[in-house]
């Protein structure tokens, strides 16, 4: 069962993005979490911090999103993603990373921290 929640949580995220819309990913967030956009910045700690970050979505043309799930222990979970997208300019992006969630009882997320690299 704790498994598939972490495994319901990674879809529901890929879900949101790929369909870039952003109030998806509010669902899925625990009303007190931590949320590291970057590993060497302060956490957010609130849903305008995340909301005013997943913007860069809307104007990405997704090539290629796919999230998938690696490890799982109790509600805790790694993913890793590939993206490929253009943007406004029609300038190509691609990120390889992972991803890190610690999800309550509830399966939302009380805990996230993402890495990336991009070319």
């Amino acid at each position: 069962m704790k498994k598939q929640l972490v495994r319901q949580w990674f879809k529901e995220l890929e879900k949101a993005w790929s369909s870039k819309n952003i109030s998806e990913i509010k669902d899925i967030l625990s009303s007190k979490f931590i949320y590291y956009e970057h590993p060497f910045e302060k956490p957010f700690t609130t849903w305008s911090q995340v909301e005013k970050a997943w913007q860069e979505i809307k104007n990405q043309k997704i090539i290629k999103l796919s999230i998938n799930p690696l490890i799982y222990k109790n509600l805790n979970g790694s993913a890793s993603y590939h993206l490929k997208y253009k943007d406004n300019s029609g300038n190509l992006h691609e990120s390889l990373g992972a991803y890190y969630v610690k999800l309550n009882r509830d399966g939302r997320a009380k805990e996230f921290r993402q890495w990336w690299v991009s070319k």
